[in-house]
Parts: structure tokens; sequence; C-alpha cells
């Protein structure tokens, strides 16, 4: 079992023009944890829609707005985490975790998904808010180090970092909004002067506390569903004609190569969507 647990859809790196981090081998990652699944019973009538602006840095450009994402909690105990490029280029992206344990995957972009069915809960949701959200509900406490309170978009927010070998996360969490993030930074470490670079960072540009659209944990019918190595293929492929060259057989081979272990946790858990 891995001892970490990726804590955004990924980080992507916009340098010399548009490169895209694939994050495909993370899909079940994503949804292995040893805490108890509690987001059906934390805060059932907690709901809300928190839309975020996030920039990229690479270089010393700054690339604004070049992401938008919303994380939205309905009041049944479903939740998504959403992530969309303004460019169009992939991934655009959900994670629709619903109440009754199935998660799905879903690659806008590419028109397909990735379902699995009850796994632990990976959602701030698992962060007690009575301990200021560096806590899970199990009592056991989170890897985060507090640092401040801080007041963002009017909600009291508990400033906390993470440490992930060079990477450095930033977060500050809402408990009034069950733990959800208002605010996050990824600052990667330069290992010859030690210094800490800005590489993403996010911050909510609007709270809407009511039952969030169900166009946000729709899936369309006519989605493929396929494995996660096949969804990496096909976003490598995708990435490869953007930039007008095409994956070779043996880069695809490798990626295979590469989601071996997570094709088998797939083939283990999947269930129809």
């Amino acid at each position: 079992m891995l001892k970490k647990v990726t804590v955004s859809i990924a980080v992507l790196l916009f340098c010399s023009g548009l490169f895209v981090s694939l994050r495909i081998g993370h899909v079940a990652r994503y949804y292995r944890t040893a805490h108890a699944w509690w987001s059906l019973r934390a805060n059932p009538s907690l709901v809300y829609t928190v839309s975020y602006s996030e920039d990229m840095y690479c270089g010393g450009k700054i690339r604004t707005g070049a992401f938008t994402r919303i994380r939205a909690r309905r009041s049944d105990g479903s939740w998504v985490d959403s992530s969309v490029s303004k460019s169009g280029m992939p991934p655009s992206i959900r994670m629709v975790h619903l109440a009754s344990g199935k998660r799905i995957v879903a690659y806008d972009s590419l028109h397909c998904t990735v379902t699995w069915g009850v796994r632990p809960a990976q959602g701030f949701d698992r962060l007690d808010p009575g301990a200021n959200c560096l806590a899970y509900r199990t009592g056991a406490r989170t890897r985060d180090e507090y640092l401040a309170n801080e007041a963002v978009r009017g909600y009291r927010t508990v400033k906390a970092v993470q440490h992930f070998g060079p990477q450095r996360l930033t977060q500050w969490y809402a408990p009034d909004l069950g733990c959800v993030p208002l605010r996050q930074l990824w600052e990667l470490r330069d290992q010859t002067t030690g210094a800490f670079h800005v590489q993403t960072a996010w911050e909510a540009i609007s709270i809407e506390t009511a039952e969030p659209s169900p166009v946000l944990f729709d899936v369309p019918a006519d989605y493929d569903e396929v494995a996660p190595s096949e969804l990496a293929v096909r976003s490598a492929r995708m990435k490869a004609s953007l930039g007008g060259e095409a994956l070779s057989s043996s880069k695809e081979q490798t990626i295979r190569d590469q989601n071996a272990d997570a094709d088998a946790e797939y083939a283990q858990n999947h269930v129809p969507r």
C-alpha cells in the first residue's frame, strides 16, 4: 500500500509552450488509503460549490487562470472535483464520488471514464472540522503542519503545510465548509539553492452554499469505459497530436507497462458505470 495520497489531480507545468503532465498512473493510487470510509456520514447536510482560478508558473512566466477548478458537494454526500484547461488541452477531468460509494474518473476531453466500486473516501469529508481540519474523523492526525488562521473569501481558514520530498503543499482549509480548501499552493524546492519556487497556485473566486448543479455529477452515456492504461495512452495520443506528432508504438507500450499495477487494481474493483 502506498503511504502517500495524491492530493490534487496533478501538477501541470507550462514552459516554452504548453506541456501536460500525465497523471493517469496515479488514478488507482488516488483511491488507496487506510482510513475508513466517512464520506456518507460526515456533514450530511453540508452543500457547496466552490469555484477556483488556477495559475501556472514556469521559468519566471505566469499563466494566469490557466485552469478553472470546481469542488462541489451535494446534500446526499456525493461530491465532485473538476479541473478544466482554458486552453482546451487535456486533461479536462472530473473525480465524481457518489454517495453509493462508486467513484467515476471522467475525462471529458477524451470522452471516457474509469469507474471503481466502493473505495475508501479520499475527499476532504474525512477531515474533522472540530480538529481544525488537522486530523481525520477517525482521530488520526494528518501530515499537515499548522501555520496560522487566515480569512479567505470571508471564511475562517486553517493554513497548513505538508512536504512531499522536494515538493511543498500549502492549503487553507475552511472548517465551516467541511474542510474544503479555499486556497492551495504547490512549490518545488531547487536542489541547488534550497529555495522553493511556485509551480501552481489556486484560490476560490466564488462560494455558493446551495445544492450544486446536477451537470457537475452527470456522465454522458456515450463515454467509453476504459482501463487506466488505455486512458493514459489516449491522453498521450491527444497530447502528441496537438503538437503535430504521433505517439510511437514503443512509447505506447511503455505507458501501458507503467500502468500495469493500476490495471490490476482496476480489474479487481471495477464496477459498471
